[in-house]
């Protein structure tokens, strides 16, 4: 794992919408078990590292820290990408799943694609799809149950036993 700064501009706060209230992503970080074992070592490298969890071993040649203090994941030829804390993972996704205007309510495969081009943890694509599969709105919006969908209504396309006429005569 290397120890450089990023360069790109990355969020160091992020507010859900609806609230007013902003969370500070560093301390989030700190706060997190694997996250702030990584920034630790990352700020002084003879921290030690092996109590990290698997699922963040595969990542580590691309983790860096931002200007403000924010862990990063860089992919090739991409911007860096927050680390998210498990403590905000929800809240993400959240964000970019059900809000009016980041959301919409979408598959997991869109909402998942908005939201990694900002954020990342190592398991945001079964998380994206657990959780859009557990949204009640989005299994009712994408297969309604036909004892749950409303009644159709009969629309009335001939008559039968009337004349039609046309500019000829009666047909």
């Amino acid at each position: 794992m290397a120890i450089r700064k990023s360069k790109d501009r990355v969020a160091s706060r992020f507010t859900q919408s609806g609230t007013q209230k902003s969370l500070d992503i560093g301390l989030e970080q700190d706060k997190d078990k694997d996250i702030g074992i990584i920034k630790r070592f990352l700020e002084k490298p003879s921290s030690p590292i092996d109590d990290i969890s698997s699922h963040w071993v595969q990542f580590l040649e691309r983790i860096s820290l931002s200007d403000k203090g924010v862990l990063v994941v860089q992919f090739a030829g991409e911007p860096a990408r927050v680390a998210i804390p498990v403590s905000m993972q929800p809240l993400i996704f959240e964000s970019f799943h059900n809000s009016l205007l980041g959301g919409g309510h979408f598959s997991w495969r869109k909402t998942l694609h908005k939201a990694s081009k900002k954020y990342f943890w190592p398991s945001m694509r079964p998380d994206f799809l657990k959780w859009t599969l557990e949204c009640v709105k989005c299994q009712q919006k994408r297969n309604p149950h036909p004892s749950q969908r409303e009644m159709q209504k009969v629309v009335v396309t001939s008559h039968k036993g009337s004349l039609f006429t046309n500019h000829i005569g009666i047909l």
